[in-house]
């Protein structure tokens, strides 16, 4: 039964019903439009991406990883150098999508910073107002 359950790519966390095969497919044909779409060839891509990572990328290899019946999953720092190549983060939302998560970048994160900082600060302020009606209840 447990081994049964390690094979299964379909998971249950919670809340979250993970497909995760699903979601390859769904961002490996994401992926696909978006370089095709792009400036780049696929020769192109695959030469970025190998100067990127510092390792051999063959266009034959990324279309083998990019084929919609291939079951052979693109490595995440291929998929990752891809996304910042074409500057578009799509596919790896797709992925992070079936956990409940997204891709952020620092102005995002900056306004996420910002936000729980006011939250903290208004909680801080009940808490200073409580206090100040306290000390002068009690004098």
């Amino acid at each position: 039964m447990r081994k049964a359950a390690a094979d299964s790519a379909q998971l249950s966390f919670g809340a979250f019903d993970v497909d995760f095969d699903a979601a390859l497919i769904a961002a490996a044909e994401c992926l696909s439009r978006k370089i095709t779409k792009s400036r780049y060839s696929r020769e192109q891509m695959a030469d970025l991406v190998t100067a990127l990572l510092g390792r051999k990328l063959t266009a034959a290899r990324l279309n083998d990883w990019l084929a919609p019946a291939n079951r052979n999953r693109m490595p995440a720092d291929v998929l990752v150098a891809c996304c910042y190549i074409l500057g578009d983060f799509e596919p790896l939302d797709i992925l992070l999508a079936v956990v409940g998560r997204v891709t952020a970048d620092k102005r995002d994160q900056a306004f996420a910073d910002l936000g729980r900082i006011q939250l903290e600060r208004e909680s801080l302020k009940q808490q200073e107002d409580r206090a100040r009606a306290i000390l002068k209840r009690e004098g």
